[in-house]
């Protein structure tokens, strides 16, 4: 620069801070601040502090060297009265923050080290790297514990300490990568890796490995047991994306088992959608060599599930194709669409043995079944559903409503409800060897 300029003292006394990240309608803080410029270097320090009695204090301090191309950074954030992260998680407890980050080098190779605690001894610490020629590369590789800011389901599966090695790159030119990376949780690990070309060209792939799927009971609500791996390709191109997933493993939830899960994904971006709203088409295709009672010690033959259909980047519209699956004398096909906040869509239901279902939701059922459901609704978000079925044995360890059902049972019914919350039954047949009901309201 032709001249330099000094900055010798910046004072703002008093200003008023958000409501929203400050926790109260008249919190107030002052500023100060000194800096130089010239051609050969920049300097900057600012500070931060509460000018409403409470406590909190931030500072910045930046040096950058121009000849050698080298910065100097610190950063220190105190904040003790808990209001920063009650804004930012949406939290009431009140947890302290304390981060910093410190850090000196060459823009080509520029390495720093950041810190944060908490209470409840939530802190976190990671080097980090930031490398800038023609393009930018940054990389973060620490460790991270967390579980107290998650819910009481969701601990175990994350553990008292997270790990991360990540690093990403741009070249300036258009393109991207994320260089091999690395996330471990307690129960759960994530690697992957991955470029985006100036062209839009797509190449990635990512694993995640569950070696003990126990940690997941608080979150399923059931015992688990198993393990299972899932292996993710990325191609295609920005605007036609291609994704498939594969995962192989076996799995027991409560007393159902599934050995030899095999899984087949994919995602592929078609024509049609909107820029910014994409359209995919989705397959899925699931089998199990067998699906098991462990505490009968009973079998039900193997596992298969189908999926394919259509949706868009918002999910506003669905459309699926098709969905079947059969197992443990159970056979469930389906159909349907959502467009625009409309439904349209049937389900058939042809079941030899309940007790499967009733398994997967831990109810005691039991008997024969087949069922056709069909559910509309409207623009004006009025929902409609007609239902038509039979069952045979039922069983539902209620003795009075079993005895009732014994002989079979056969239902035609038909039934609304307008977004009022209005309900009407057009009409309800419901039959057994020893009673019938046949009615109709609103």
């Amino acid at each position: 620069l032709p001249v330099a300029i000094d900055l010798r003292d910046l004072a703002v006394d008093r200003f008023g801070l958000s409501p929203a990240i400050a926790g109260g309608d008249n919190a107030q803080a002052a500023i100060a601040a000194h800096g130089l410029l010239t051609g050969e270097r920049a300097e900057l320090a600012v500070k931060l502090t509460r000018a409403d009695g409470q406590p909190g204090t931030g500072t910045v301090d930046v040096h950058y060297d121009n000849p050698a191309d080298a910065l100097t950074l610190k950063l220190d954030l105190e904040e003790p009265t808990g209001v920063l992260l009650d804004a930012a998680l949406g939290r009431t407890d009140h947890l302290p923050l304390r981060l910093t980050l410190d850090g000196a080098g060459p823009l080509s190779g520029w390495k720093g080290q950041f810190r944060l605690a908490s209470g409840q001894g939530i802190h976190s610490d990671a080097a980090v790297e930031i490398a800038h020629t023609t393009g930018t590369r940054v990389a973060l590789k620490g460790a991270a514990a967390i579980a107290p800011l998650l819910a009481e389901n969701l601990r175990p599966l994350v553990g008292d300490n997270v790990t991360f090695d990540i690093a990403a790159a741009e070249d300036g030119k258009g393109g991207a990568m994320l260089a091999p990376s690395r996330i471990a949780l307690a129960s759960v690990t994530i690697t992957g890796e991955g470029s985006r070309s100036d062209r839009g060209l797509l190449d990635g792939k990512a694993q995640i490995a569950v070696p003990d799927t126990s940690a997941a009971d608080l979150l399923l609500g059931a015992p688990t047991k198993g393990q299972f791996g899932i292996d993710i390709t990325l191609s295609g191109t920005a605007d036609k994306p291609k994704l498939a997933l594969a995962q192989q493993g076996q799995f027991t939830f409560g007393d159902l088992a599934v050995d030899g899960l095999a899984v087949r994904a994919q995602v592929d971006g078609k024509p049609g959608g909107a820029s910014d709203d994409p359209l995919f088409d989705l397959t899925v295709d699931a089998k199990a060599e067998a699906l098991r009672d462990s505490a009968a010690g009973t079998t039900y033959g193997p596992l298969s599930i189908h999926f394919a259909g259509t949706t868009d980047a918002k999910g506003a519209l669905v459309d699926i194709g098709k969905i079947a699956a059969t197992g443990g004398g159970v056979d469930v096909k389906g159909a349907g669409s959502l467009e625009n906040g409309v439904v349209d869509g049937k389900i058939s239901l042809a079941a030899a043995n309940l007790t499967v279902i009733g398994k997967i939701f831990s109810l005691p059922i039991g008997g024969a079944a087949n069922f056709d459901i069909v559910l509309k609704t409207d623009r004006d978000r009025t929902v409609r559903i007609q239902a038509n079925g039979s069952g045979d044995r039922l069983r539902t360890s209620m003795p009075a409503l079993d005895a009732l059902l014994s002989g079979g049972l056969a239902i035609n019914a038909a039934a609304s409800r307008t977004s009022a919350g209005k309900i009407a039954i057009g009409k309800i047949v419901m039959t057994t060897d020893r009673a019938r009901l046949d009615g109709s309201g609103s």
